[in-house]
Formats: structure tokens, sequence, C-alpha cells
């Protein structure tokens, strides 16, 4: 295991609850990159990931984490829809809550055209009807000419 998987790792403690440990930073408190890896990390392990991606993430730093203390991280499964999954993760603390996340994760679809092929498809399509006007006109025009 590298040293970001092991980082990453989390305990399961309970249902939806999940431990993770901090390496030492000479700076005396927890990375809250780290914080904010790991409360993701702890989101997905309550989401059917295959066919989902990490759609959004909002992260709010309430207090600064202490290294030598382990971190809880509490899901709530807030919503399970057909597209779309949302979860908030709270790390806690002795001390209380250290962040709130809020995250989103989107199904996979396939969607049948994106935006730039409709839209070239729609300028093809004027340029075809600019050149059949243009073929009227000048269809009339000569037939106009011969009387």
């Amino acid at each position: 295991m590298t040293d970001a998987a092991k980082i990453l790792s989390l305990e399961p403690h309970g249902a939806d609850a999940f431990v993770g440990e901090s390496p030492a930073y000479e700076w005396g408190r927890i990375y809250g990159g780290l914080v904010i890896a790991q409360s993701l990390c702890a989101a997905m392990r309550t989401v059917d990931i295959e066919g989902h991606h990490v759609h959004s993430l909002h992260a709010y730093f309430i207090l600064g984490g202490d290294p030598n203390e382990p971190v809880r991280y509490e899901v709530d499964r807030l919503r399970n829809g057909r597209s779309f999954t949302t979860r908030r993760v709270v790390a806690r603390q002795s001390g209380g809550a250290i962040l709130n996340l809020s995250c989103s994760f989107q199904r996979d679809e396939k969607v049948l055209h994106s935006f730039l092929d409709i839209l070239q498809r729609v300028l093809l399509l004027r340029r075809r009807v600019q050149l059949c006007l243009l073929h009227l006109l000048t269809a009339n025009f000569h037939l106009n000419q011969g009387r």
C-alpha cells in the first residue's frame, strides 16, 4: 500500500462513520487538504461509486485539527437519487467539529448529443437553408431576366 493510500484508508466505526489518522506535521495541526480528502473518501464509501463520479464538493473549516488524535468522519446520506446522490460529512475530534463537507455524485449518463454537437448541427442546417434561399433567389432572378 502506498503512503497516499494508507493515509486515505479509513477504518469503519459504526454505521456511516469512519476514523482516519493524520501524520505529524511541523506546524502542529492536521493539514486541511487531508481532512477534505478523508471526508470525501468517507462519503464515497457510502455511495455506489460504480456508475457515479464526484460532481461537486464544498468544504468549511471550523477548527484546526490535532494530529495526535484520530478524526471521526460522520456521513449523512442526504439523498439517493437516480442521477444525483448527495452526502454531508462532519469531521470531528474531541473538541467538536473541525470540518463540514457537502458533496454530490452524478451517475454516468450517455448523452445523445453534446451541446457542441447540437450547435454544429444547427449551424450546418442554417448554412443549408441559406444556400437553398440563395439558389431560389438566383433561379427566380434568371426567370425574371428572361421576360
